[in-house]
């Protein structure tokens, strides 16, 4: 099928509202858009296999690109097949992982299939609740990793993060991209990946133009999807950052109708 427009959104807090839930008429409009020759791509720092549980439950008889791990892989619904990856290299990762538990900041890292964490913690059963994919006890991250991970999560208090970014950034920031996905989620990815590099390999790979891509994000990890795409969005909930970028900011929510405001402004014909 020929693609004439694309539509990508992140999912948390941007699709979702901030219960998690989108709302039935979104998920309408969704569908519709793809009867209407959008292409939806969904964008997410979540684990790849949360993303595509979550697109194939959207469209259960379609195959389509999702975005997972902030852009470190491409994945295809349906089938499960990665077309695209750029991991971190074990290296840099295990010297992350080695600093952030000098400092006793609890970290997480990633396959397609689960997380793993240094020891049970509140806080990796409610992640697990939330991107439903399970985790696996490992020790210390920093001598389990045999691996390069799409990413490094550093899941703590947002006080404690915030302390501690500078030092992180003075010394991984010239190896690795560090960044704010929520307050209390520190990302760490290749350097050179984000959703705004995949959201343009998946555009020039569908043969959508960029000025034909739409994007509508909230948080400081879709600022540069929302600045590249043809018609970057945010919604009325995201951070100031993605607002800056923004060519358009919605009056609704993520979850609470923003997505209807960005069909009335560039997909009119769909609704």
């Amino acid at each position: 099928m020929r693609w004439k427009s694309l539509l990508a959104c992140d999912l948390d807090d941007t699709l979702l509202s901030g219960d998690g839930v989108l709302p039935e008429e979104d998920l309408h409009l969704l569908r519709r858009a793809v009867r209407c020759g959008i292409l939806p791509v969904v964008a997410s720092g979540r684990p790849f296999a949360s993303v595509r549980r979550v697109v194939e439950e959207f469209w259960p008889e379609a195959s389509f690109p999702f975005i997972a791990f902030n852009g470190a892989l491409v994945g295809l619904s349906g089938t499960g097949a990665v077309l695209f990856s750029r991991s971190v290299p074990r290296a840099y990762a295990c010297g992350f992982l080695e600093w952030a538990e000098r400092h006793d900041l609890f970290a997480q890292t990633y396959d397609e299939k689960y997380f793993y964490v240094p020891s049970e913690d509140d806080r990796a059963e409610r992640y697990a609740r939330n991107v439903g994919i399970p985790y696996r006890v490992v020790g210390p991250l920093s001598r389990f990793l045999s691996f390069d991970p799409p990413k490094v999560l550093l899941h703590d208090d947002p006080v404690r993060l915030e302390e501690h970014y500078p030092e992180a950034h003075r010394l991984f920031g010239d190896r690795l991209s560090l960044f704010f996905s929520k307050p209390q989620y520190l990302e760490v990815v290749h350097p050179e990946v984000d959703k705004g590099m995949a959201l343009a390999w998946v555009a020039e790979r569908y043969g959508v133009p960029r000025e034909r891509v739409v994007a509508m994000g909230d948080s400081g990890n879709d600022v540069e999807m929302v600045r590249w795409a043809g018609t970057g969005v945010a919604v009325a909930n995201a951070r100031r950052e993605v607002k800056e970028v923004a060519s358009v900011v919605t009056g609704a929510p993520g979850g609470g109708g923003a997505l209807r405001e960005v069909f009335e402004r560039c997909f009119p014909e769909c609704l």
